[in-house]
């Protein structure tokens, strides 16, 4: 399990560079939630040549200093594009803690393909999960709780 992790966390600074600062915040001109997904869509492509399709939301957390901070966070599915910015759009960014269960569970998607993560799986240490329900869960308290992660997404 520790390899496992040692991996992820390798994977996951490579990563960096794609928690960067937020897209353009939601305004309430804007024409719908879906709108801003699609013209908010992106592909990249992994270490292991896998192309991963996402979408830039912008995203409002508290940093450790207390100060609120807005970063482009990727969701990997339209669904959770979409249900994310339509469960917890408020003044032109989503709170943390307002990630939608499609949004994490897209997350976790990412994980299991990316990583080969399978249940029962443990994060950073501490927090189990026993399928792809729980881990959704589980993200999302975390992300109500944690700054996202400095060395890029997923968590």
């Amino acid at each position: 399990m520790r390899a496992l992790l040692t991996s992820l966390s390798a994977s996951l600074a490579m990563c960096a560079g794609l928690l960067m600062t937020a897209p353009p915040a939601l305004s309430a001109s804007a024409s719908s939630p879906a709108a801003y997904c699609d013209d908010h869509f992106f592909e990249y492509v992994t270490t292991g040549n896998r192309v991963i399709e996402a979408y830039w939301v912008p995203m409002r957390y508290i940093d450790a200093q207390g100060q609120a901070q807005l970063v482009g966070f990727p969701i990997e599915s339209r669904q959770g594009c979409i249900s994310t910015l339509a469960r917890g759009l408020s003044d032109g960014a989503v709170d943390a803690a307002r990630f939608s269960l499609p949004a994490a569970s897209s997350q976790c998607e990412y994980l299991e393909e990316t990583f080969g993560i399978t249940y029962p799986f443990v994060l950073y240490g501490q927090y189990e999960a026993r399928n792809r329900t729980q881990c959704a869960h589980l993200l999302q308290d975390l992300l109500a709780v944690m700054p996202p992660p400095t060395n890029g997404p997923p968590l």
